[in-house]
């Protein structure tokens, strides 16, 4: 019995040292979750709600800590959840957090987490959720995501990871979502993804992803409901064993590069409901077994090449269709009317194709309807009157087809946009669009309308762009008629017409949407709206005749401000009251019959970028406060009666001759007529600035004419010789070719672009998938006279090569002033067909705009490279390519300093080195591109202090975000003491050592002009005998020289 007792107490003890080591254990492994999160918060540097330092305390709970989960069983309490997303936070994720072996679920997501991954988080091997979407994180996806053999759920999304996709993710035998969009992976996709059986939703959009779609990759996902590849560089065929997932809800392949047609097969997809092949080169007619899907709700095949056209029961089976895009393709033929009996249509974008008939009368059956796009085709006859029943219609495009009439609205329009431009129209407006009370864009330009000034439009008081260029208005536009109208008017064009009388004052008085400064943005903000808690953007493209030539907007930003009344008969004076309209972008008055002088007021317009009053009467000094217009670029006062001097000071020192000619009462420069005291000039005072000026003055003049001088006489000599020996010859049939084509009176500057346009001009090859080094071996003479070359958005990589931008020669030629300005300057010059309508799309100064290359071939010069893998320096030679307008280098793996050189770049009006990791400080010499708008240098390793001075001061915050090691305005990191600007003592040394430099620059400038010039007199001179006296006195000259050579020789 004592035995049994004793074996019973020593049991006893046992279970009582097991349950107290057993909750020691546990109570040691909460602290060990309890480090690792204590760890997360001290890598955590910015709190903005201070929700960690508030909440994550020692003396509670870690199971009560904001986005903390424990375990359910209250003997075995460990981390399970971590939830901080939305929250703000700025910091890095620390290898102690692999401590939280019990975590399943794990969410940065919304937050500003950066660097690497640790490899400590492979412990933490059952997790189920990782969320770390919307960062900030970088380097490779780890490949030890393998680890996690119970992930279900893997959100990589929007953050900064680089490489390729890791194949090891095609061993998480239990993943159903995957998403890796918005990051910058390359390569191929994995063919093991196609071991995910259990993957429903796959989203690899917005990557450098390139090669084809491997047709393996899809033989094992009978789950995939959601395919998202958008915005990559894939390429090929659709393969058709895509059409094996037949659970496929939504596929997503837009905007890629992909070729060839569109699979039959496409049709076994039947629970399809969304299908985007939009931005692509899919060719061919479309399948008819699309529409067999009576499932799809959105259809988007808009900007391929697609043909054919569409049979009369095409929609007979997308009774729930609501979207279908076909923009931007070649399909002809007639609307078909099967499409009028989708009920629940809301989008219809037929735009841009080769569409012809009339609008069926049916279309108004479409009572969902909410967006028409009809533009660019061929269409002919009325609107039908049926459109007015579309009373939830709230953009309407029906411009560049042959419509004569048929506008007609209810007295419940809600649209928002109407265009109707290049069309037929006639008669007045029709006064229905008084009902469209919402109606913020009408365009009603390049028509027949034949009316006075609809001031009853003034009662339309969302109205911001206005568009009545090009037709036959007439009559005065009566201030007291429009006085308090159009307050949310931002832009308006009624250029091209009859209209007459003096300009309105009150009109200008109410536009008080221009009377607002432009406040400070970060970065494009297109016109747009809410719409079904949505943000509806404008995609209306207008032309205005902007800084000298037409440009094409594809969007419109919200900030721009133009008033063009060019081109009618408006005369009388320029009310002061414009100088009141402060967010001016654009200004025309030209070609009218104004007088008076230009008003002084015009000084206070601080955002005017482009200012026309040429061919008008007026008179006056040009108001010195017109000087205070620091974003002006390009002015126009020609032709008009003005006199005195022209000032020189801050932009004005930028035009040219041509913005002022045809005022023969005006003097000093750029024009060739010296200003007497008389005419304005104040004598030079006596102080030291006034020294400076005189000494600057003959400073100019001393080395221009100097190096003018030497220049012609070299120039003269070097065109005797060359064209008496016919050496090089080379030389002499370039001259004998433009002379036989053009004649002999022909001026140097055009015999140079005609040598230009010989030869390959142009180079884009843009979204492809070039790849590889640009070695100096692609140097070939057709190249030297490229001037617009797009590389981005393929695979090269390499070093950038030496050779081949020394060999841009077309580029080291400058032509003074803004892009703009210098069209306006050459555009009689051109030896381009002025019939030519071949145009590039340019993303130039943050705008996508479309050139006409017949119009700006001549002076724009541009170089993108941006989106592909160089690596290495920036090359100093590219500061040699003075004509350029712009640079993008961005998105590559550029290292290095930023050259000084660019700083020699005297046009640049776009610079972007952005997403590279380019060290050091800015070059001060920067501060030179007095032209430069747009400049991007974020997301470096740069350092230092931010120049200061001229453009530099211009520039916002994002155009030097992401350099850890920048300071100083714009950025709020202020610079210390070793970092500050250089003493005025030494900036004195470098001013007076770059104004010899100038001098030099100067006399350069005079040398190179006088070569040309002694060149064209050499061949003119020799060539037609002419003047006599002079060939004679060289002839002898020659004779005699040569004879004394010889006599040498001899002897």
């Amino acid at each position: 019995m004592g035995n049994i007792n004793f074996l019973l107490s020593i049991m006893v003890v046992v279970l009582l040292s097991n349950t107290v080591a057993t909750l020691s254990t546990e109570s040691l492994n909460i602290v060990h979750d309890q480090l690792a999160l204590l760890a997360l918060k001290a890598h955590v540097t910015h709190d903005p709600q201070n929700l960690l330092a508030t909440n994550w305390s020692t003396t509670t709970s870690v199971c009560n800590w904001i986005g903390v989960t424990c375990g359910s069983n209250s003997s075995h309490q460990r981390v399970t959840g971590l939830n901080l997303s939305n929250m703000g936070l700025i910091g890095t994720i620390p290898p102690r957090l692999g401590n939280l072996s019990f975590l399943t679920l794990l969410n940065t997501q919304f937050n500003h987490f950066h660097g690497s991954l640790p490899v400590d988080l492979v412990n933490l091997s059952w997790l189920k959720y990782i969320n770390f979407g919307n960062n900030n994180f970088s380097g490779q996806i780890p490949s030890w995501f393998d680890s996690f053999t119970q992930l279900q759920s893997l959100f990589l999304n929007d953050n900064n990871f680089s490489g390729v996709i890791p194949s090891s993710l095609g061993s998480l035998s239990n993943l159903e979502k995957l998403f890796l969009q918005e990051n910058d992976l390359e390569g191929h996709i994995p063919i093991a993804i196609g071991n995910l059986f259990n993957l429903k939703w796959l989203n690899l959009s917005n990557n450098q992803l390139s090669g084809q779609l491997t047709p393996a990759i899809f033989d094992h996902l009978p789950k995939l409901q959601y395919l998202n590849l958008e915005s990559n560089h894939l390429s090929g065929k659709i393969p058709t064993n895509l059409f094996k997932c037949q659970e496929l809800k939504i596929l997503i392949l837009s905007r890629n590069a992909l070729e060839g047609s569109v699979p039959q097969k496409i049709g076994n997809m039947t629970t399809l409901k969304e299908l985007y092949l939009n931005g692509n080169s899919l060719t061919g007619p479309i399948p008819f077994s699309i529409f067999n899907i009576s499932s799809l709700q959105i259809i988007d095949l808009g900007y391929n090449k697609l043909s054919g056209h569409l049979s009369s029961n095409t929609f007979d089976q997308l009774a729930m269709l609501q979207e279908f895009s076909l923009y931007r393709n070649q399909v002809s033929g007639r609307i078909p009317t099967s499409l009028f009996k989708c009920k629940h249509l809301e989008y219809l974008f037929l735009d841009d194709n080769q569409l012809e008939g009339s609008v069926p009368t049916e279309i108004g059956n479409l009572t969902s309807l909410k967006f028409l796009a009809l533009q660019n085709n061929n269409l002919e006859g009325v609107i039908p009157s049926t459109i007015r029943r579309l009373t939830l219609l709230t953009y309407l495009d029906f411009s560049s087809n042959n419509l004569t009439a048929g506008i007609i609205f209810p007295k419940s329009c809600f649209l928002r946009s109407f265009r109707i431009n290049s069309n037929q129209f006639e008669g007045p407006v029709p006064q229905c669009l008084i009902n469209c009370k919402d109606l913020v864009i009408l365009d009603l330009g390049n028509n027949n309308f034949n009316d006075t000034f609809p001031k009853w439009l003034g009662n339309l008081n969302n109205l911001q762009i206005l568009v009545l260029r090009s037709n036959r208005f007439h009559g005065q536009i009566v201030s007291a008629e429009v006085a308090s109208s159009f307050s949310l008017l931002r832009i308006i064009d009624i250029s091209h017409n009859d209209f007459s009388g003096c300009l309105p004052s009150k009109f200008f008085e109410s536009l008080l949407a221009m009377s607002n400064g432009i406040e400070k943005i970060t970065g494009p903000i297109y016109m747009r709206y809410e719409y079904s808690s949505n943000i509806v953007y404008y995609d209306d493209s207008f032309i205005f005749t902007i800084k000298g030539f037409e440009l094409d907007y594809m969007r419109v930003y919200t900030f721009l401000a133009i008033i063009d009344f060019s081109n009618n008969r408006f005369n009388g004076q320029i009310p002061e009251i414009i100088g009141r309209l402060q967010s001016l972008f654009a200004l025309n008055l030209s070609h009218n019959s104004l007088t008076g002088p230009i008003p002084s007021s015009l000084g206070n317009l601080s955002n005017l970028e482009s200012l026309d009053l040429s061919s008008n009467r007026l008179e006056g000094k040009i108001p010195a406060q017109l000087i205070n217009l620091e974003f002006l670029m390009v002015l126009n006062l020609s032709w008009n009666n003005l006199i005195g001097p022209i000032p020189r000071e801050k932009q004005f020192g930028t035009f040219s001759n041509d913005s002022y000619i045809g005022n023969l009462g005006l003097c000093g420069l750029p024009l060739s007529k010296i200003c007497d005291n008389d005419e304005g000039l104040e004598p030079p005072p006596a102080i030291s600035d006034g020294d400076d000026d005189i000494t600057r003055a003959f400073n100019w003049r001393f080395g221009t004419l100097i190096g003018y001088g030497c220049g012609l006489v070299f120039g003269f000599i070097t065109g005797y010789i060359v064209f008496r020996t016919e050496k090089p010859w080379w030389f002499i049939r370039m001259i004998e070719r433009v002379q036989q084509k053009y004649g002999t009176r022909i001026y140097t500057i055009k015999l140079m672009l005609l040598g230009v346009l010989s030869m390959q001009q142009v180079l884009i090859l843009m979204f492809n998938r070039f790849h590889g080094p640009l070695d100096d071996s692609i140097v070939t003479p057709s190249f030297q006279s490229l001037q617009i070359i797009d590389l981005s958005q393929n695979e090269f990589s390499g070093l950038l090569p030496t050779n081949f931008f020394q060999n841009l020669h077309a580029m080291k030629f400058t032509r003074k002033g803004n892009l703009a300005d210098v069209l306006t300057r050459i555009r009689y010059e051109s030896p381009i067909d002025k019939d030519d309508q071949t145009s590039v799309n340019v993303r130039f100064k943050r705008l996508e705009m479309k050139l006409e290359l017949a119009k700006t071939l001549l002076i724009f010069f541009a170089i993108d490279f941006s989106n592909n893998r160089f690596f290495g320096k920036i090359l100093g030679v590219i500061g040699e390519l003075c004509s350029l307008r712009l640079l993008s280098l961005s998105h590559s793996i550029l290292t290095g300093h930023i050259p000084s050189s660019l700083g020699n770049l005297v046009v640049l009006e776009s610079l972007d080195l952005s997403s590279n990791k380019l060290a050091n400080r800015i070059p001060s010499q920067m501060t030179n591109l007095t032209f430069l708008e747009v400049l991007n240098v974020s997301k470096n390793n740069l350092a230092g202090p931010i120049p200061h001075g001229k453009q530099f001061d211009t520039f916002d915050n994002d155009s030097f975000s992401c350099n850890m090691g920048l300071c100083g305005l714009p950025l709020s990191k202020q610079c210390g003491n070793d970092e500050r600007s250089r003493s005025p003592a030494l900036r004195f040394m470098e001013d007076e050592g770059s104004a010899i430099t100038f001098i030099w620059k100067l006399g350069m400038m005079g040398y190179g002009c006088g070569v040309v010039l002694g060149l064209s007199t050499g061949y003119v001179v020799f060539t037609t005998g002419r003047p006599w006296w002079l060939v004679r006195m060289v002839e002898r000259d020659w004779q005699k020289n040569v004879s004394q050579w010889i006599e040498r020789r001899r002897n």
